[in-house]
């Protein structure tokens, strides 16, 4: 085959990111999304043709995982041009038609530097680089497609660092495809590169039959399907996320992704629908900010939808997208609140059009809609799954398998274990299986999952008809512990993200104990309680205190910021047997203040012990406990001790350090008294991490729980304190450590005395006597010594002071 060559000189050959290209059926196109730093780590994306599939087999170099430019999309090497390097890419396209022939090969490439930004064209330095392309059946039967000599892949590139190009590379006669087909990229050093990192984010595939419109126009009619894509970024689309947010995800036709413009009657006017959820995307008119996230909304919100006045630089071409309660919402140039992308996150924020605001613009692309739940991973075969799930009908009962599939009080048991074999809804469905046996169900009948609107999904089987399993035909499905995470007591932690509504105070009391969210503070001398400020994280865990409950029962207080809305929902869940699965759920009565009944933890000794309770609040409609959440979750550490008893117990008491002062229990006065020795002050009363009391002498009353109190000293900077004539070791029982008036140290003990060591405090050794019980040391300076005393009976050790 002969190949074009195509160099730098060749403009017409290149085409901006920002244009809103759209291929016709027989273009295929690439996408990447990157979890790691090889190929392995990197799942291929595909669109242009229904049931083609693909995946990178190799990238010659590490690749770059951080940056400010660096996305998971992006395949970066992390390979500078000025150091001569060959890098290649290896991929596969999967089940391509057998008639089908491509003559084009489109490659995002962009042109970054060593800290992963976008390199800046008007910097003067060449960044020349060769691209060679090979194609064929395998990569040990590959022939020449295209190449291209010295092309400067940052030229044209804005200084702001958000643009990159898709440069055509055409062969003179068409490819016939081949399944599966090798692509391979070789790149090499250019005659000049000053520095360089060469990064790619999509590949297409198109033949001499494809056209490119560059003005797609959405359809004032009922029925068109469309993706919306950043403009900057062809691999990022916009996508409802389950919390009814707007992000961008990669494209995968399990994300929503799909959506339908319809017209409201007014000019460029449009709902702009999910086709996935029926939702419709909700205003913009909010403050442009990074914090004026857009949101989903359940009744319809009308947009003007508007293609960018500008002839000609980035924005040219791409649309963007004004509700129309916003102020100048049909005016470009007067900056009409818009949709627009975030610059540091993946959320779809109010800002304003305008030239310079590349995030606010979009390319429309015709689609159809492929869209299809899947709320499992499947496996490829029987046999052969990774992951297992619970089958759970609408009062928390799982599918089991007994002598017939039944229902039985969900539990991580073999016989309630589940998995799913198949590709796609479009490829047949998919088989459910028993995972205890690897035995399919209903002779491995095949079906379609489909959504119901109320967060359940249902099978649809090769009749139409819906399985039902005991009335049942509308399921949840939930992930299996493996047993690992059982033993280990393993937790899952919700996804999701925060809302504006948070807990600022929680409590637990239980027996006349209280925990505290947040946990109290010393404030000078007296305890404060603060009050939490609005999370960064959705999930908290208060890992360093927990609550001692018995069979008596305790209550849970819970504050929040502000009253919330209807929609908004409280739950407690708890895991009493400790095996990592929250069994047990209390709904708490939603307000700005709320508090449990009475909780009654279960007795028997697989219950008791240190196990978890927790608070979850979300307005997403999600019901369990690790759902996803659009609020906030935290977690609690809670001890079962068993049955109430009668009997109360006095506190015990210890000190942080017995040189820094001394604490005992006065069984008559009920108080704990804190005593401090030479320079230390006392400071404050402590259980386990959760501060009580800045009052030395502190009350406390008996407890039906066994409690354990710490007085807490400053540090004691008299060195005299805790010496006396007269120590008894604790390291060896029955041998003392005297010091006479003529500055003799005696060991007094029954056993032998096989020596005394005289330490000073540096750790040199002042004196030593080798078989003897005493030991002069009254020619050695005054100061503060350690005498080291071993014995047969074992060590003893003593601070003196001459």
């Amino acid at each position: 085959m002969r190949r074009t060559i195509l160099t730098a000189s060749i403009a017409s050959a290149i085409m901006l990111t920002g244009a809103p290209t759209v291929f016709s059926a027989d273009a295929v196109t690439l996408t990447f999304n990157r979890t790691g730093n090889n190929a392995q780590s990197v799942t291929v994306s595909t669109e242009g043709i229904a049931g083609v599939s693909a995946e990178l087999l190799s990238v010659s170099h590490s690749m770059k995982t951080s940056g400010s430019a660096i996305t998971s999309s992006i395949l970066c090497p992390d390979a500078n041009g000025n150091t001569s390097p060959t890098i290649t890419y290896v991929m596969a396209v999967n089940n391509l038609p057998a008639d089908y022939k491509f003559n084009s090969i489109g490659i995002d490439i962009h042109a970054l530097n060593g800290a992963g930004a976008y390199q800046e064209s008007s910097d003067g330095v060449d960044r020349l680089w060769n691209v060679d392309i090979q194609t064929g059946a395998s990569e040990t039967a590959l022939s020449a497609f295209a190449s291209a000599s010295d092309i400067d892949i940052a030229a044209g590139v804005n200084p702001d660092g958000a643009r990159h190009k898709v440069w055509d590379f055409t062969a003179s006669d068409e490819m016939a495809a081949t399944s599966p087909h090798i692509i391979k990229l070789t790149v090499t050093k250019g005659s000049a590169n000053g520095g360089c990192f060469f990064g790619i984010s999509s590949v297409t595939l198109s033949g001499s039959g494809s056209t490119v419109d560059p003005d797609p126009d959405p359809e004032p009619s009922a029925g068109k399907t469309y993706t919306i894509k950043w403009k900057n970024n062809t691999s990022d689309y916009m996508t409802e996320a389950a919390d009814g947010g707007i992000v961008i995800s990669s494209y995968a036709t399990h994300n929503k992704i799909f959506w339908e413009l319809i017209p409201t009657g007014k000019t460029n006017c449009y709902y702009v629908r999910n086709t996935a959820t029926g939702r419709y995307i909700g205003s913009c008119n909010m403050q442009p900010s990074s914090n004026s996230k857009v949101r989903m909304s359940d009744t319809p919100v009308e947009y003007y939808i508007s293609k960018s006045s500008s002839t000609s630089g980035d924005n040219k071409g791409c649309w963007w997208m004004s509700s129309t309660d916003c102020s100048g919402y049909d005016s470009e140039t007067s900056g009409a609140r818009c949709l627009n992308k975030d610059g540091a996150s993946t959320s779809i924020i109010t800002w304003t059009t305008g030239v310079s605001n590349v995030g606010s613009y979009w390319t429309l692309t015709e689609s159809e809609d492929l869209y299809e739940t899947r709320p499992f991973n499947p496996a490829e075969a029987v046999g052969q799954a990774d992951f297992f799930y619970h089958i759970i009908d609408g009062s928390n009962q799982s599918m089991a398998l007994t002598h017939d599939m039944t229902w039985q009080k969900t539990a991580e048991t073999e016989n309630q274990k589940w998995y799913f074999v198949g590709s796609s809804n479009k490829d047949g469905g998919y088989i459910i299986v028993d995972a205890s046996s690897n035995t399919p169900a209903n002779s491995g009948a095949k079906y379609r999952v489909v959504e119901n609107g109320n967060l359940t999904i249902s099978f649809i089987g090769a009749d139409n008809q819906r399985l039902s399993i005991g009335g049942v035909n509308e399921f949840l499905i939930r992930s299996m512990r493996s047993k690992l995470a059982l033993d280990l007591q393993i937790y899952s932690m919700p996804c999701g993200s925060v809302a504006d509504f948070y807990v600022t105070n929680a409590t637990v009391i239980s027996e006349g104990v209280t925990l505290h969210y947040p946990m109290p503070v010393r404030n000078g001398s007296s305890v404060s309680y603060p009050s939490a400020s609005r999370p960064t994280d959705k999930y908290t865990i208060v890992s360093r205190d927990m609550i001692m409950v018995t069979e008596a029962g305790f209550t849970v207080n819970v504050k929040l910021n502000t009253t919330p809305s209807e929609t908004v929902k409280a739950y407690l869940y708890f895991d009493w047997n400790r095996d990592g699965v929250f069994e047990e759920t209390v709904e708490l009565e939603t307000g700005r203040e709320m508090t449990s009944q009475t909780i009654i933890p279960p007795v028997g000794d697989e219950n008791l012990g240190m196990s978890r309770m927790r608070l979850r609040l979300t307005d997403n409609g999600l019901t369990e406990a690790e759902d996803e959440v659009h609020g906030q979750v935290i977690d609690f550490k809670v001890k079962n001790l068993g049955p109430a008893v009668d009997t109360r117990y006095n506190p015990t008491v210890g000190v942080n350090d017995s040189h820094r002062g001394s604490a005992m229990y006065d069984e008559n006065t009920k108080t704990a008294i804190a005593t401090p020795r030479g320079t230390a002050a006392f400071l404050l009363w402590k259980e386990d991490m959760r501060i009580l009391s800045t009052d030395a002498t502190f009350e406390v009353e008996p407890m039906a729980v066994k409690r354990h109190l710490t007085a807490v000293f400053s540090p004691n900077l008299d060195p005299k304190t805790g010496i006396s004539q007269e120590i008894l070791a604790t390291e060896a029982q029955g041998v003392a450590v005297t010091l006479t008036e003529d500055k003799t140290v005696n060991v007094i003990t029954d056993t032998r005395v096989h020596h005394i060591f005289v330490f000073n405090t540096k750790g040199d050794i002042a004196a030593h006597v080798a078989g003897s019980s005493s030991l002069c040391i009254s020619s050695i300076q005054s100061g503060i010594y350690i005498v080291k005393a071993i014995t047969a009976n074992g060590t003893a050790t003593s601070k003196i002071a001459l």
